[in-house]
């Protein structure tokens, strides 16, 4: 059991049983009703399941809006569970259809996806692609391209993609993106590639008799999380894989980039705790006096300075 979600009342999980299909094993998406506090012992047989495409498909990603919970598989299976039963929006094709961020936005949820590179949009009706949403970077292949990570930040929707690291915002009353910047430093952006160092590890891999992954040291923008002030994203190669010892096209400097947390900090942001309550829970919202706080039942939970120009 693996991947496991909560909403609206039912626990959502990965139900794999290794091996190959003739010896028993099965891989099927499963709902279970629960709720906090449920002291009787759950029962996997009461799961409401869909099998998956194929054995041992997996997730990276799940995402509510409305009544309906959704979750998408590496081979690109959209799935929606309405409380009673699992409805497919889109199935499995032969092609390559990833999904690994999933975020609230306005009326929409949006899925960040590969190939494209682009956000996906479902309203609890339609799934449908936001062509260049956001746009490539200038200079760079076109395929290819992960939107990995989403967040909200500054009331903002910022995006990560792969694979050279961009981090884009989106300012909503303008409907324009703009690049705040690539996280890397090196290598320089080229189009004649798809990915960092892919030249380089295609000729390593010839002149060595090997097979290495030729998309290994692409860059990515990993994780996006807000807290207090600031926003903190991520990075990394593909999977975190080590540096081989005769790469010497990444040098130590070159390696240190990858595994790096980068602090974003812009005026009128404050994220904080929320304490659980049972029951209702009043929360006061301050800007005054050069300061933002949030107060949950009269205790405050965060607090932090506002420059009165912003």
């Amino acid at each position: 059991i693996h991947h496991v979600y909560y909403a609206r009342g039912h626990l959502f999980f990965f139900h794999d049983r290794p091996g190959e299909a003739e010896d028993g094993a099965f891989t099927r998406v499963c709902a279970l009703a629960w709720v906090p506090g449920q002291t009787a012992t759950l029962d996997l047989a009461d799961a409401i399941v869909r099998p998956t495409f194929s054995l041992h498909e997996t997730t990276w990603a799940w995402g509510q809006i409305r009544d309906k919970v959704l979750t998408v598989t590496n081979w690109g299976t959209v799935l929606a569970f309405d409380g009673q039963s699992w409805e497919t929006l889109r199935e499995h094709d032969g092609k390559s259809y990833q999904v690994y961020a999933m975020l609230n936005y306005y009326d929409r949820l949006l899925l960040g996806q590969y190939p494209d590179g682009s956000l996906h949009e479902y309203d609890g009706d339609v799934l449908k692609l936001r062509q260049k949403w956001p746009p490539a970077m200038p200079g760079v292949a076109t395929y290819s391209r992960e939107a990995q990570s989403l967040a909200l930040y500054r009331g903002d929707l910022y995006t990560g993609v792969w694979p050279w690291a961009e981090l884009w915002r989106y300012d909503r009353p303008t409907d324009q993106w703009s690049l705040i910047r690539r996280l890397f430093t090196r290598p320089a952006i080229t189009d004649e590639v798809g990915h960092p160092f892919e030249a380089e590890i295609v000729a390593h891999n010839a002149a060595h008799g090997v097979e290495n992954v030729i998309n290994n040291w692409g860059q990515r923008a990993t994780s996006l999380s807000a807290a207090g002030d600031a926003l903190y994203i991520g990075t990394s190669n593909k999977g975190g894989v080590p540096r081989p010892a005769n790469y010497t096209f990444v040098d130590d400097a070159m390696l240190a980039e990858y595994g790096l947390v980068h602090r974003l900090r812009l005026p009128g942001h404050l994220s904080c705790q929320v304490r659980w309550a049972e029951g209702p829970t009043t929360f006061r919202f301050v800007a005054a006096d050069g300061r933002m706080s949030v107060s949950q039942d009269g205790r405050q939970i965060g607090e932090v300075s506002l420059d009165t120009e912003a």
